[in-house]
This record gives C-alpha cells, sequence and structure tokens, in this order.
C-alpha cells in the first residue's frame, strides 16, 4: 500500500509560515506587532538570554504571522557561533485564531494526538511534551512551539527544556509587571 509521507505539525506550520504569512501584518527591520497588547513571541526568549542559551550573539529576530492560524512566529539564529544553532518560538493566543476556529489548547491537544513518538514533560506548563519539530507548551490558554533542530540530539533537547524554562520564567515575570511588553531590543 502506497501512503503519502506526514509531516509533524511543527513542520507543517513551519512549511505553510513561508506560504502564508502575511507581511503586511508584522515589519520586520522594526518589529512592529499585530496588536501590541499581546504577548510578543521574541518577548518570551529575549536575545540576551538566547546568547547565554546558545553560547554566541544572535541576530535581530526574524519575524512571522501565519495568518490562518493566528500564529505569531518569531527567529533567531547565531552569529559567528554554531551556523547550525538556533532557536524559533511560535505562539498561539486565543485571541489571536481566526473565529471560528479551533481554540490553542485544542490545536496543542491534535498536535499531541498526532506524535506517536513523543516525550511527556511534566515541568513546564500545565501540558508539555517533545517531539519532532520541538518542545510544545500548553500554557493557560497560550500554545508555545519551540524548535531548535534535531530532537534525538541529547544537547537539543536540553537546549529545548532550558528555553521552555526561560519561557515561562518570563510569562511570571511579565504576569507580574516586571517584564515590560517592549523588553525586547529591537
Amino acid at each position: 500500500m502506497n501512503e503519502s509521507p506526514k509531516f509533524p505539525p511543527l513542520l507543517t506550520l513551519l512549511i505553510l509560515s513561508f506560504f502564508l504569512t502575511d507581511p503586511r501584518h508584522t515589519d520586520t527591520d522594526t518589529g512592529t506587532r499585530l496588536d501590541p497588547s499581546r504577548i510578543d513571541p521574541c518577548d518570551l526568549l529575549p536575545p540576551h538570554e538566547l546568547e547565554t542559551l546558545l553560547g554566541a550573539p544572535v541576530g535581530l529576530p526574524v519575524r512571522s504571522i501565519l495568518v490562518p492560524l493566528g500564529t505569531q512566529l518569531c527567529a533567531y539564529e547565531t552569529v559567528g557561533g554554531d551556523p547550525g544553532a538556533f532557536i524559533q518560538v511560535s505562539l498561539t493566543q486565543a485571541e489571536d485564531v481566526p473565529r471560528p476556529g479551533p481554540s490553542p489548547s485544542d490545536i496543542f491537544q491534535k498536535t499531541r494526538e498526532s506524535m506517536a513518538t513523543r516525550t511527556e514533560i511534566d515541568r513546564l506548563g500545565d501540558a508539555a511534551f517533545i517531539a519532532t519539530g520541538g518542545l510544545n507548551m500548553l500554557i493557560g490558554e497560550d500554545f508555545v512551539q519551540l524548535a531548535a533542530g534535531n530532537t534525538d540530539r541529547p544537547e537539543v533537547r536540553q537546549r529545548l527544556l532550558r528555553a521552555g524554562e526561560i519561557v515561562l520564567d518570563n510569562l511570571a515575570r511579565r504576569d507580574d509587571g516586571v517584564l515590560s511588553q517592549d523588553a525586547t531590543p529591537r
């Protein structure tokens, strides 16, 4: 029987983002957001924390919005360090999902169900797992995905887990009013 290849949801999201991003909604040079009152995925992993995590300076973030899902993406690559070192943050917030449409928690659950091989993580957010494509976290009603490379590599898994801890810390600081909405240098 000839089956068509199956793409993991994060990989599908990444591929779709190249074709479906709407540059009118974000300016990659200035970092203007779709709605400044919403959480910016680049604030979840600011450059100074990423430089420590990746062990090298990072370039300017590449931002995009996957309009059909309301998902905001922020990607960083190292400059002068490991040429394969990168982090991509995808954030789906309930307020950004077009209506009618699935909630971020529904998208998280569908993603989890589609991953036959996954490692459940019990200490990050309300629910989390690592599978092909990266770390997936449900935090309240927000769905955060972190990609950093081949999740079969132990150093990539450790990088993802540390990045997940940083995201949670930054969300808690933001909720406490300590982290401003414009904390990321632009």
